[in-house]
């Protein structure tokens, strides 16, 4: 067990119950190509996750939020072990997981499911939606065959389909059903955790509403720990009791959604909130235009990462990279003028 093991839990406040511990993840993709790759040049990685730590509750809702290509999905992914993480930890329920072979892993590959963001990509068009569902009940032998239709008939219904929708194909449905059926696919194999990507960018704003407030649902109804992903802050904000803020790969502010949208402290945090609309013209938040591009997670900047678009950056940040800081309150930020008291 390593050393580090709970650390994450215990920073969290859950005292080495949490339903899930990463600690450390860590992945970089090598860069691949060139003139005579290998020979002339260097070799180059991309970071797209780097030490990132957190952990989530029994029953809880964590939102893990940043700008595109910061490392959200990839971090996800990492957890499932649909990529083979570099470094770290992930404890399911105190398992390590990262030591697990394939056969190993198995059993408790159905206690944390994924929901993607494109549900017509994450689902076989040849099979039917009976199949789809029953897939995880027969794979992991949790009802007798005889039951499974009766089993898939209720999923289905708790995702708000119906049984004539049992013998149809993927390209029958709209992308709120599929995104239904992808849901239902999920709660079949009984999970503890659900790791939701995206699961609304790629529906229409009508039926975004609806996935949310009956991912909700099935949370409370299922007992789910709930890893949500998403850019959009008012979704996170609604449905998370903590937040998670990612820049390039590393967490840079982690704490309850009351302190993170209410009380932000580090300066990417309050440029992402200030972009979000107010509903009232009274104390109106102060926009934060950030000046320059996101850095190339192929040349890391020295440092803080958010040095080169932050309006304090100083010397120290420049030079030295900062860990999170505990605030108090379960807030943790990783801003050298933060911890020293000055932002």
């Amino acid at each position: 067990m390593p050393a580090f093991a709970g650390a994450a839990a215990m920073a969290d406040g859950h005292n080495g119950t949490a339903v899930l511990e990463v600690q450390g993840l860590t992945k970089h993709f090598p860069v691949r190509g060139g003139l005579l790759p290998g020979l002339l040049s260097e070799r180059r990685f991309v970071s797209a996750v780097d030490g990132v730590s957190f952990s989530i509750g029994p029953g809880e809702s964590f939102g893990l939020v940043g700008e595109s290509g910061c490392g959200k999905s990839t971090t996800a992914r990492l957890i499932m072990r649909l990529i083979e993480p570099d470094r770290g930890s992930i404890r399911l329920r105190g398992v390590e997981l990262t030591s697990l072979s394939e056969a190993e892993l198995r059993p408790h590959r159905r206690e944390m499911q994924i929901v993607f963001q494109n549900p017509y990509a994450s689902l076989d068009p040849r099979m039917t939606v009976e199949q789809i569902v029953a897939e995880p009940l027969l794979t992991h032998h949790l009802v007798p065959r005889r039951q499974v239709r009766g089993r898939v008939m209720e999923l289905l219904h708790a995702v708000g389909l119906n049984p004539y929708h049992l013998g149809r194909y993927p390209h029958q449905f709209s992308g709120g059903q599929r995104q239904r059926i992808g849901l239902a696919r999920a709660l079949a194999a009984g999970p503890r955790l659900l790791i939701a990507d995206e699961p609304v960018s790629a529906l229409d704003v009508s039926i975004q509403a609806q996935i949310i407030g009956l991912i909700q649902d099935l949370q409370e109804q299922y007992h789910l720990s709930l890893l949500f992903i998403s850019h959009n802050l008012s979704v996170v904000k609604y449905l998370c009791s903590r937040v998670g803020v990612m820049y390039l790969g590393r967490l840079v502010e982690v704490g309850t959604a009351e302190e993170v949208f209410e009380r932000p402290r580090h300066p990417y945090t309050r440029a992402l909130l200030s972009a979000i609309p107010e509903p009232t013209v009274e104390q109106p938040r102060e926009r934060i235009i950030l000046s320059g591009d996101v850095p190339s997670p192929v040349n890391v900047p020295r440092g803080c990462r958010f040095n080169t678009r932050c309006p304090y950056a100083e010397r120290i940040c420049r030079e030295q990279e900062p860990v999170l800081s505990d605030l108090g309150h379960g807030q943790r930020v990783a801003c050298h003028l933060v911890a020293q008291g000055r932002l």
